[in-house]
C-alpha cells in the first residue's frame, strides 16, 4: 500500500539511484524503498504495542518497545541521510556506536554468551565487555545488512529469513511477544 506513495515521493524529489557497472538495475530506480519498510515496521510495532497492552499494561514491553521504535528510527535516519546525502562510513558508523551506546545504557544490552553448544556455561559478561560487544552487535548486523544490499532483493530475503528464523527461535523459547516482534 505504501510502497507507490514512496515510490513517487522518491521520483519527486529525484532521490534516485543512477545505473552503473556495479549495479544491476539498467535504469534509475529511487533510492528511498527502506521508508515503505520503515513505515510498515513502525505501524505494526505500534498496532502490537496497542494490541498488548489493551487489557493490561506491561511497563517492562513498553519500555523495550520504545527504545525500540527510537533506535529504528534512528538507524533509519541514517540511511535516509546516506541515501541522499552520501554520508562518510565514518560517520555513519560514529552514529550507529552512539545509538549502540544509547541502547545499552537503556538497559537493552547483551549481559552473556550462551555457550551450551560447547556443553559450557553461559560466559556473563562485565560491564565493559558487555558494552563492547552490544555496541560492536548493533553496529555490525546493521552494516552487514547494508553491504548485502547492493543487488535487487538480496537484503529483503535475508532480513526476511533470519526474522523468520529468529520468530522461530522465540516461539520455541515461548516468547510470543518476541516472536510477533521478529515477524515484523
Amino acid at each position: 500500500i505504501i510502497v507507490p506513495y514512496v515510490n513517487r515521493l522518491g521520483m519527486a524529489f529525484q532521490i534516485l539511484d543512477k545505473p552503473s557497472i556495479r549495479k544491476i538495475h539498467k535504469k534509475e530506480i529511487v533510492r528511498i524503498g527502506g521508508l515503505a519498510l520503515f513505515l510498515s515496521f513502525i505501524f505494526g510495532f505500534f498496532l502490537f504495542l496497542v494490541l498488548n497492552n489493551f487489557f493490561e499494561l506491561n511497563y517492562e514491553l513498553t519500555r523495550i518497545s520504545f527504545l525500540i521504535i527510537i533506535t529504528s528510527t534512528l538507524f533509519f535516519l541514517i540511511g535516509l541521510a546516506d541515501d541522499s546525502l552520501n554520508l562518510s562510513p565514518f560517520k555513519r558508523l560514529l552514529y550507529q556506536l552512539i545509538i549502540g551506546s544509547f541502547l545499552w545504557l537503556n538497559g537493552l544490552n547483551i549481559e552473556s554468551i550462551d555457550l551450551s553448544f560447547l556443553n559450557k556455561n553461559p560466559l556473563i559478561l562485565n560491564s565493559s565487555l558487555s558494552y563492547l560487544i552490544t555496541i560492536i552487535w548493533f553496529a555490525g548486523i546493521t552494516n552487514a545488512i547494508n553491504w548485502i544490499d547492493g543487488m535487487d532483493g538480496l537484503a529483503s530475503v535475508f532480513t526476511a529469513i533470519s526474522s523468520l528464523t529468529l520468530s522461530i527461535i522465540f516461539y520455541s523459547k515461548g516468547s510470543i511477544d518476541g516472536t510477533l516482534i521478529s515477524l515484523l
